[in-house]
């Protein structure tokens, strides 16, 4: 507590007021590094007294960060695990991305991923920053002899923009022929160079193809006289 005609001089214990940060004559700022002691001296009327203050700089935490995979597909799901403190969390470049012992992550781009621990005296640590990085899916694309078929006509349908591929109902292979009874969705998925998987679909329009509309109604015919002659 200030009193009024006092003079206060600050330092540390060698005598210095390097250590402080801002000093005005009641008070001082520290911004200490490890556990100083400081001194005060006040003057009233060339009376003087000494004080001296323990700080105690306890030691950040030393915060680390493990992912499940550096290097993903666009879309992929990986694992951050936080180590070093009691309490986390995590960033995904600077959006936060929860707490916990770990999270689960989606990854769209190239990014970066961080995490802050807080030990048991409060006192915070930044881990180091990992890069994430990310390989494009491949582009799949389906050609089709014919959208549109009549009923029990037959088409080939034929992917492209990926190395290895798999059709609904698990056919190993980029062309399939098919002849569907009723209108049906036909899906392919690619695996390119990077074990990146691609999809696209592709709907064959199954038609009757009769020419003729249905009869919305029966109508009934009597013949007389019954039985006829023709």
């Amino acid at each position: 507590t200030r009193q009024a005609g006092v003079h206060y001089t600050w330092s540390d214990t060698l005598g210095s007021i390097a250590a402080l940060d801002t000093v005005s004559n009641d008070t001082a700022w520290l911004k200490p590094t490890m556990t100083s002691v400081y001194r005060v001296i006040g003057d009233s009327a060339g009376v003087m007294d000494t004080a001296f203050q323990t700080i105690t700089v306890l030691a950040l935490p030393m915060v680390g960060i493990t992912v499940s995979k550096d290097t993903v597909c666009v879309g992929q799901q990986i694992t951050l695990k936080g180590s070093g403190g009691m309490s986390y969390s995590y960033f995904k470049g600077t959006i936060p991305s929860g707490g916990g012992d770990s999270v689960n992550v989606i990854i769209t781009k190239k990014d970066s991923v961080s995490v802050i621990g807080t030990d048991t005296n409060g006192c915070v640590g930044l881990s180091a920053i990992d890069s994430i990085f990310v390989n494009p899916l491949p582009i799949i694309s389906i050609a089709s002899t014919a959208t549109t078929i009549c009923v029990g006509e037959g088409v080939t349908l034929t992917a492209n923009g990926a190395n290895t591929y798999t059709w609904t109902g698990g056919i190993n292979t980029n062309s399939i022929a098919v002849s569907p009874s009723v209108s049906t969705t036909y899906s392919a998925s690619g695996s390119g160079t990077n074990s990146c998987v691609g999809r696209n679909t592709l709907q064959i329009i199954v038609s009757e193809c009769t020419n003729i509309k249905a009869i919305a109604s029966k109508t009934s015919i009597k013949v007389y006289p019954n039985p006829n002659n023709g």
